[in-house]
């Protein structure tokens, strides 16, 4: 049978959002169930009969935004400066995990890990 490769069955995301008085928090949730991410016909080279499925892991992963405007806490000040922190992965989930036919089977896994930006912005 035919499949549609990279194609999830379910996908949502979910955010939180804070902003006031020169603060602001925003954190959100992304979650994508696995994916058939290659079907290889074997029995035709092997001579078994049979195929192989490649599937991704499920996958969720919560970043993290933020600022801080200066002037709001320490007066007025020249451009108004803009404190930005930002985390991706911040619960530093594997990215990338895959396995072909049975769980077991790890193809290949990826763990980038977390990434963390601080900032500073300002107008002119």
């Amino acid at each position: 049978p035919s499949v549609v490769l990279n194609v999830s069955p379910l996908t949502y995301n979910l955010t939180g959002y804070y902003d006031n008085n020169g603060m602001m928090v925003k954190v959100s949730y992304a979650y994508q169930r696995g994916t058939i991410t290659n079907s290889n016909v074997y029995g035709i080279i092997s001579g078994f009969p049979g195929f192989t499925v490649e599937r991704s892991m499920d996958y969720g992963q919560v970043d993290l935004s933020s600022s801080l405007r200066l002037s709001k806490f320490l007066g007025e000040l020249p451009t108004d400066p803009e404190v930005t922190f930002d985390v991706q992965n911040l619960t530093h989930a594997l990215v990338g995990r895959s396995y072909k036919q049975y769980n077991n089977l790890m193809n290949y896994s990826y763990d980038p890990g977390s990434l963390f930006m601080l900032g500073v912005r300002g107008a002119f």
